[in-house]
């Protein structure tokens, strides 16, 4: 009996189900074509096609067993964990997709972003390092080596190249991509036979649809001819041909320009064409694959970035199978209704909060950090239902609009980011006793030396640069989750590094967690009631225990210079997932920049992009994302500390974030022109306030309704990208007054300003004072009929707001004076 014959028996018999007959086929098939036919006769092949897969459905039965036990037992795990926390359910729900915001201790506190960020990006990155450190962008993202990436890809294939350092970028790709698949069978995964995470299978909407759907289904055809590309019908995973091939191919066609693969997001790195176009091993397949994704993919160029952001959505994909366990969407939707259901059980009872409590509550929920609304956001957000666009085009407008913004406006963003920064780290390290003098030796080791094996040391201790800082996101401060596309966001992205900010924000990264593992080297042998009390809290709020900090304290360490670090790739994977995890959590009171999986769900509205709501929830977020992460970290530890009769750290933090602003205030001052401005002045002290907390051009609203750049209060709450049509209406609707009331209006000045204003990179801090003078000042001359007069109100109220001269004036060809840096204490 054939084994088409039999499992029709079967079925009809009802002692199987219709998938598992169609798995069944798919299997059978699938061993068939793998060449055994020309191995073997007919009959024999199909014998061990058969057995070959009743084994293998044996197997995935026994898979799918253990798969469903590890959900539920997971699921029961953070019921528990969720109704314990002390601050309420929804509070522990977010507790396991990022840090727990209300710092409560706790058993276990293990949540997707950290581990993402320090446990399985690390140990990935790890393995793909020979890849990374040859082909990622560099000189500021203006090179790459692209031929290279193609000879890895190549190589992937199987096919030699004779180029070395992409034959071991290859190695190292294939064994991160091993690791992540044995690592997710461990954590309960099972694979479809389709699902391959050698590759991506990135195929572009826009660029389909471009082409037209003739074009791409030849050119599929003609490599499906040669052998490079299998088709598979991703609903019953059998190899097709013929008519049935033509049918998968035009729905499959369908599909990718419809963008209906869109939706899956960072949950999964799968989508459906990886398991309809399967490319072959050989160099058919590798011609195939390069050829089609140059032309409906990223393009050359793209490649290396995207298999980045394939690396970190297969960690995203792990940590969410940790924490969540397998079919993560459904356990986190039932978990989330849930909280909600407890939560409002709750709230018919009594809460026993005082005032400064419910104040500190209210203002969460308010900001949109905690409650109902923010829990929802954060699974869609986590579980990749925010991901995607909805409408291509007008989200291609908006996120080029902000990457625009970017470019124009963020060039000197490091000259607040270092004073504020520093305070960041300081106040992070000093609270859980961590070597300040070393930590601050090692972020200027990390900036400014040049140490061999840098990058190689760093991964191995766990550290690896976040995707925020490697594609222009990490637009400090002020940063929105940018992922523009073409021109626009290669400015952004050159303005982004050219100005020394992400360098700045690399080496925080990495000094922060090394001194963590130098802290716990520095202390290993200690006896776990001896550490000293900053530590000693740390273990207890993390969860650690007396048998942990053994762990840590035999764990093998790594001397470099006068420090000792202990290694954490030499730790078992769950006390090293406990201690990474905590690890990233500290570190996001450290380093803001590397952004919060909370904040970002916030900034999205709870919309996808390519919709009036999504975007314009992102755009008021952008350059916004500082201060409610600053809200979220430093100003909720300091509530509840004063809240524990404990002001230490509500003090330090206001003193020195007002310091901080102060320092960043003044030396824009100088780069820009000007003496300090008058530190006497009670006004100076609140836009250095608002400039220490990322708020600075608030500040300037303090004395006039303007600020320095010429936006109104208005525009500048709205977000950035309203000064592109308040700067059209100011030119047109001025313009119209002028002609209809007879007053003057000085186009040439209006038009000076926004050349000045819009010009990407104007801002970069080191050639802002001389592209003004030398360039700016001379179009104004060439534009501005009373160019004399606009550079005179310059002046003029420079000293009227702020009593400062320019040491570099307006208009003139070079510097009258030095800058006077003690005027700010006349």
């Amino acid at each position: 009996m054939s084994i088409s014959s039999c499992l029709s028996r079967l079925l009809k018999e009802g002692k199987i189900s219709q998938k598992q007959a169609d798995d069944a086929r798919s299997i059978f098939d699938g061993v068939l074509n793998e060449g055994l036919q020309q191995q073997m006769d007919q009959a024999t092949a199909e014998g061990y096609a058969a057995l070959k897969a009743a084994e293998i459905l044996e197997s995935t039965a026994q898979a799918k067993k253990v798969e469903l036990a590890r959900r539920m037992a997971l699921y029961n795990s953070n019921i528990d964990r969720i109704n314990a926390h002390p601050n309420g359910p929804l509070a522990g729900f977010m507790g396991l997709f990022d840090r727990d915001i209300r710092n409560a201790p706790s058993v276990d506190r293990q949540n997707v972003t950290s581990l993402e960020r320090e446990f399985y990006q690390p140990q990935i990155a790890q393995k793909m390092h020979a890849a990374d450190e040859a082909y990622r962008s560099k000189a500021a993202g203006l090179k790459q080596d692209v031929a290279g990436v193609r000879n890895m890809i190549g190589e992937l294939f199987g096919v030699k190249s004779g180029d070395a350092i992409a034959s071991k970028a290859a190695a190292g790709w294939k064994a991160a991509t091993d690791w992540g698949t044995k690592r997710a069978e461990n954590l309960g995964k099972v694979f479809d036979t389709a699902e391959d995470w050698r590759l991506p299978q990135f195929w572009d909407s826009a660029r389909v649809s471009k082409f037209g759907d003739a074009s791409f289904k030849t050119d599929l055809q003609k490599h499906i001819d040669a052998g490079g590309v299998k088709v598979f019908d991703p609903e019953t995973g059998r190899m097709v041909g013929g008519a049935d091939q033509a049918r998968v191919i035009d729905q499959a066609s369908k599909n990718i320009r419809k963008d209906l693969s869109s939706g899956v997001g960072p949950g999964s790195i799968f989508k459906d064409e990886q398991r309809v176009f399967r490319f072959q091993e050989g160099q058919r397949g590798s011609d195939a694959y390069l050829e089609l994704m140059d032309k409906y993919g990223p393009g050359q160029g793209r490649y290396f970035a995207m298999m980045q952001n394939h690396a970190e959505k297969m960690g995203r994909e792990l940590a969410m199978l940790h924490v969540l366990g397998p079919g993560f969407r459904s356990s986190s939707e039932q978990l989330l209704k849930d909280a909600i259901n407890e939560d409002a059980e709750r709230a018919l009872q009594p809460s026993g909060k005082n005032a400064f409590e419910k104040i500190g509550d209210g203002l969460l929920k308010m900001v949109g950090l905690e409650g109902r609304t923010a829990a929802k956001r954060m699974q869609q957000y986590m579980t990749g239902q925010l991901s995607g666009v909805e409408g291509d085009t007008f989200a291609g407008v908006m996120q080029g609009a902000r990457s625009f913004m970017t470019a124009t406006n963020m060039g000197s963003a490091i000259v607040t980011a270092i004073p504020s920064d520093t305070v960041n780290w300081a106040m992070a390290a000093n609270f859980r006793g961590l070597n300040m003098g070393r930590l601050t030796a090692a972020i200027t080791d990390q900036l400014f030396k040049d140490i061999p094996d840098k990058e190689a040391f760093a991964s191995r201790l766990g550290i690896v640069a976040h995707a925020s800082s490697r594609a222009a996101l990490a637009t400090k401060q002020y940063g929105d989750q940018l992922v523009g596309s073409g021109v626009f966001q290669r400015m952004a992205d050159f303005v982004v590094r050219a100005q020394g900010l992400h360098a700045w924000d690399q080496a925080i990264n990495r000094a922060f967690t090394m001194e963590f593992m130098a802290s716990i080297a520095e202390r290993s042998g200690k006896a776990f009631g001896d550490l000293d009390a900053p530590f000693a809290r740390f273990m207890k709020d993390y969860g650690f225990t007396e048998a942990d900090w053994a762990k840590l304290s035999a764990g093998e360490t790594m001397s470099a210079g006068a420090a000792r670090f202990l290694m954490p790739d030499r730790l078992d994977d769950d006390i090293r997932a406990k201690l990474m995890s905590a690890v990233g959590d500290e570190k996001q009171f450290a380093y803001l920049a590397g952004g919060s999986n909370r904040v970002r769900a916030l900034t999205t509205g709870g919309v996808k992009g390519g919709t009036l709501g999504g975007d314009a929830a992102r755009s008021f977020f952008m350059f916004k994302s500082f201060p409610i992460s600053m809200l979220a970290t430093h100003g909720v530890r300091a509530a509840q500390e004063a809240a524990d009769g404990q002001w230490g750290q509500a003090a330090q933090l206001g003193l020195f974030m007002t310091m901080a602003g102060a320092v960043a205030l003044q030396a824009k001052q100088v780069l820009q022109g000007k003496d300090p401005q008058q530190m006497k002045d009670p006004f100076f002290w609140g836009e250095a306030a608002a400039q220490g907390g990322a708020l600075g051009i608030y500040g300037d609203f303090l004395k006039e309704g303007f600020s320095r750049s010429g936006t109104s209060l208005t525009e500048a709450a709205i977000g950035p990208l309203a000064q592109i049509p308040a700067s059209v209406q100011r030119l047109t609707s001025s313009a119209r007054r002028a002609a209809e009331q007879g007053d003057h209006f000085n186009f040439g000045a209006a038009l000076a300003d926004d050349i000045q204003r819009y010009t990407p990179g104007s801002t970069i801090w080191y050639t802002r004072l001389l592209a003004n003078r030398f360039l700016f000042d001379n179009i104004r001359k060439q534009v501005d009929p009373d160019y004399a007069g606009s550079f005179g109100r310059q002046r003029e109220t420079a000293q009227r707001l702020h009593g400062q001269d320019f040491w570099w004036a307006p208009g003139e060809s070079a510097p009258s004076a030095a800058p006077n840096l003690t005027s700010g204490f006349r």
